[in-house]
């Protein structure tokens, strides 16, 4: 089954503030007490697209659990491997990938944390979907790299260093611009 179908007949429902019901039995505060864990680490991080994705894909993993009577802070290998396949059938490889970096910076955290007793989504231990080796971002040759920075140092100061920090640091553009 995909994770639509899971969605639609055994999605868990919430009955109270702290109460998750599947299937007529209420889950225990062990893990409702992982599951504000995890948002609190997911609320750590800094950028608010990151956290937006990381909630989606600990939610994606939650109902996934819950519907297939799963313990979401402890599965098991073959639970795990599971929930990619699900995702799989759903998802892109890169998203696929995403979602399971996701999942594996959460629980790599709360391992930490003593929350769990370790990563279950880590690349070592189930395989993550193969990544082609050319992306859809478009990438500058050196030639046409240099032309841009020539033309900017022509122009405005500002806009030539910031376009150096790009180029020479490879930083995302938002990390430049919030500094």
């Amino acid at each position: 089954r995909n994770m639509t179908d899971l969605v639609k007949s055994d999605s868990p429902t919430v009955s109270g503030p702290n109460l998750v019901e599947n299937r007529g039995v209420v889950l225990s505060v062990r893990r409702t007490a992982f599951e504000a864990a995890a948002r609190q680490v997911i609320s750590e991080r800094r950028a608010k697209n990151t956290r937006v994705a990381y909630t989606a894909d600990f939610e994606r993993w939650l109902v996934f659990a819950y519907a297939t009577g799963v313990t979401p802070d402890g599965p098991s290998e073959p639970a795990v491997v599971s929930f990619r396949e699900a995702i799989e059938a759903e998802l892109a490889p890169s998203s696929v990938r995403r979602a399971l970096a996701a999942l594996s910076s959460i629980f790599r955290r709360l391992t930490v944390r003593g929350v769990v007793k370790n990563d279950p989504f880590h690349p070592e231990k189930i395989e993550w979907p193969a990544i082609d080796a050319v992306g859809k971002t478009g990438v500058l040759s050196e030639d046409e790299a240099n032309r841009i920075l020539a033309a900017a140092a022509n122009g405005h100061l500002r806009d030539y260093a910031l376009l150096r920090v790009l180029y020479d640091t490879g930083a995302r553009r938002m990390s430049v611009v919030s500094m």
